[in-house]
């Protein structure tokens, strides 16, 4: 085997080697003996991890392929789309179940987190007046109907 050969059979490409770095955040949430706070910070950790890798990454790749690229290039990420979503798919399984056994494990000691449709008179006038004194000003609407270009759009700001 050639020295190339063997450099690209070690080489992990990136956004394969990102899947497996935030697989291993959500395995931390999975270890029971992590204290449960914890666990369902790592939860949130890999939730929030995926979701911007999809809207940059993945996005990213799928805007590649939509340039003239040659062969090698575009199958090249083809063939990364599709592991992503292959790893993606099991992932995502093992990241319901983990919410599942966190969120049990959180009702043992009492904490439940409800729908709207779960609350009662009190809590939602407690859930609306908290929102009017803390939360109001930091919520910035916007009408996406009048945005001809969503690139405008700043992330987290």
């Amino acid at each position: 085997m050639t020295k190339e050969e063997l450099l690209k059979k070690a080489y992990v490409e990136r956004d394969i080697s990102w899947m497996y770095f935030n697989h291993r955040i959500l395995q931390e949430a999975e270890k029971e003996y992590v204290p449960l706070l914890e666990r369902l910070s790592f939860l949130g950790i890999y939730s929030n991890n995926l979701d911007e890798f999809f809207r940059v990454r993945v996005a990213s790749l799928n805007r590649m392929l939509d340039q003239k690229l040659d062969k090698d290039t575009e199958q090249q990420i083809k063939k990364s789309l599709k592991t992503i979503n292959k790893l993606n798919e099991s992932y995502s399984k093992e990241y319901t179940e983990a919410v599942d056994t966190v969120f049990r494990e959180l009702e043992v000691h009492k904490v439940r987190l409800l729908t709207e449709d779960q609350l009662n008179d009190e809590q939602k006038d407690f859930l609306t007046q908290f929102f009017y004194d803390k939360l109001n000003g930091s919520v910035n609407p916007i009408w996406l109907n009048e945005i001809d270009d969503l690139s405008t759009l700043e992330d987290n700001r």
